[in-house]
């Protein structure tokens, strides 16, 4: 017996003596996101609503007579019983169970740096996304110090993947060509975008010709890309790289991912890996 918190999506799991083929989603969200980070990306910034990529549950199964949706989190599960049991000290009996427990931000042993460069995964990661930049922009607008005010307009995205390098477009296209004109003391044209990746190329798992055509057109947008240091420190007042301090108040994480393993016991109680004590998917 193994126990958590799952927060989300569970699995299916089929309920044991049914007459016909039942399915119990058990769940603490009400949506679900749909297309993942692809689609969150646009919803972090103006562009999409949050309503366009996410939907409730109970409606995306409304036909499907044989789901049950239930609204709870898992704490444990009895895999000698089949039963998983829910925070609020309800069961639900199975014959197969799926458990969907998604995959997690790595910061690569830098887990402290989690508070000031937030990643993308979830609908909430993506609205504070949008209010960071959103707020970095309003209140460069009324300040007056050059300095702290360039650190304002400067957008730090760490990690060259296909999430760091639609990020670093999307904000490049926010600030560059959506908000021009509606601030009267600064200009988004002179937002610095900064992309950073340690490796030698951005788009690491594309073919070579793929990664260099996405790196000219995020350079012929505006974005600066910067291969081959990797960031050494990440605070409030910025990141630290290539030995260099570069002041950014708007500081976006590394879209990398640790997958959750399950730990097996024999018969014993024992703690998945989790933040915060629940498994984010």
């Amino acid at each position: 017996m193994w126990s958590s918190s799952v927060p989300a999506s569970v699995g299916w799991l089929p309920l044991r003596n049914s007459p016909a083929r039942r399915f119990a989603l058990p769940s603490s969200i009400s949506a679900i996101i749909i297309c993942f980070s692809r689609c969150s990306i646009r919803s972090a910034l103006p562009v999409l609503a949050t309503s366009e990529i996410a939907w409730p549950i109970r409606y995306l199964v409304r036909k499907r007579k044989e789901v049950t949706t239930w609204l709870g989190v898992v704490s444990g599960v009895d895999a000698q019983g089949r039963n998983v049991m829910l925070e609020d000290g309800a069961t639900v009996s199975f014959d197969t169970l799926i458990l969907a427990t998604g995959v997690r931000h790595a910061y690569f042993g830098h887990d402290e740096w989690e508070a000031f460069a937030p990643g993308l995964k979830t609908l909430e990661d993506a609205t504070s996304i949008r209010r960071r930049v959103l707020l970095a922009l309003e209140r460069a607008e009324r300040e007056l110090d050059p300095a702290r005010r360039a650190a304002l307009l400067t957008f730090v995205i760490i990690g060259g993947g296909p999430t760091g390098v639609e990020l670093a477009g999307a904000i490049v296209e926010l600030v560059y060509q959506n908000l021009v004109g509606e601030f009267r003391q600064i200009d988004t044209r002179k937002a610095r975008v900064l992309l950073i990746e340690a490796g030698p190329r951005i788009l690491p798992s594309f073919a070579p010709d793929l990664s260099a055509y996405a790196h000219q057109a995020l350079e012929r947008l505006g974005v600066e890309v910067q291969l081959g240091s990797a960031v050494t420190d990440c605070n409030a007042g910025g990141v630290v790289v290539g030995g260099l301090t570069v002041a950014a108040d708007v500081i976006l994480g590394p879209p990398a991912c640790a997958h959750l393993r399950r730990r097996r016991g024999s018969g014993r109680r024992q703690t998945m890996p989790a933040a915060s004590g629940s498994l984010p998917t």
